[in-house]
């Protein structure tokens, strides 16, 4: 085999190589997703698998806190992967298929419910928010400190954390959160319109998002649920069902 073709040879080796890790990379939770619309033996009320679904929403996002951000940044620090924006659409400078609006009096939302994200990055402040924050140092967590900035994301249902990621990540890790304070609420379900899941599990978007270019699946499972959450708008929290209807934009 002369060097040209074994470099052709082995450059096909690499390519295989490259469509089988994209191929077992690419998520299959549309198979769960199917399970729970028909789960089998099991009789079961549609409040009830749309509960189901608001803790799968918030299984992912508890995969996005300890494996992208916290294991990754205590193992390597600085390498965490960059969570931030990912719920705008794009070219969100220009679009109206968005609305965000802030908040006169704070939300507060039940913590076990509710799927939150908090992005802890810097190892020396994981650490040291540990060491000085929760019952164990008779320091708890203010949940209403005005330095703490949560964000929800409808229809979506996950919080984010825009401000207080590490003394947040306390707390969540001691058990000790309670309530989830909420500063603003985005509604994206406009942007989500042209959404859409194919039959091979693939999330699809013509305008407003670019699920080629995003890289993380777990990002792309919070929309693949989200689209299945918008059948149930009865399951939202209560006031964040009011305050949408207040933005103006009508929970379908």
């Amino acid at each position: 085999m002369n060097v040209i073709t074994n470099l052709f040879h082995h450059q096909k080796i690499i390519s295989s190589q490259k469509k089988i890790t994209s191929s077992q990379d690419q998520s299959e939770i549309s198979k769960t997703l199917k399970y729970l619309n028909n789960p089998g033996y099991l009789q079961v009320t549609e409040d009830k698998k749309a509960m189901a679904l608001m803790y799968i929403q918030k299984s992912i996002c508890n995969a996005i806190l300890y494996d992208s951000c916290v294991y990754k940044t205590l193992n390597r620090p600085n390498s965490a992967d960059d969570f931030r924006t990912w719920y705008l659409p794009l070219r969100r400078n220009e679009t109206d298929r968005y609305i965000y609006r802030r908040l006169k009096n704070r939300l507060y939302l039940d913590a076990v419910k509710t799927p939150f994200v908090v992005y802890p990055w810097n190892n020396e402040r994981i650490v040291s928010n540990l060491l000085t924050i929760g019952d164990d140092v008779e320091n708890r967590l203010n949940e209403k400190d005005s330095n703490i900035e949560n964000s929800y994301i409808y229809p979506l249902g996950v919080a984010v954390c825009l401000n207080g990621n590490h003394s947040q990540f306390a707390a969540l890790l001691k058990n000790e959160m309670t309530t989830i304070k909420i500063d603003s609420v985005y509604d994206i379900s406009l942007a989500m319109e042209d959404m859409k899941v194919l039959e091979n599990g693939v999330i699809k978007s013509t305008e407003y998002f670019d699920f080629e270019k995003e890289s993380h699946e777990k990002i792309k499972d919070l929309f693949r649920v989200g689209l299945s959450l918008r059948e149930y708008p009865d399951m939202f929290p209560e006031a964040i069902r009011k305050f949408i209807a207040e933005m103006g934009t009508d929970i379908k």
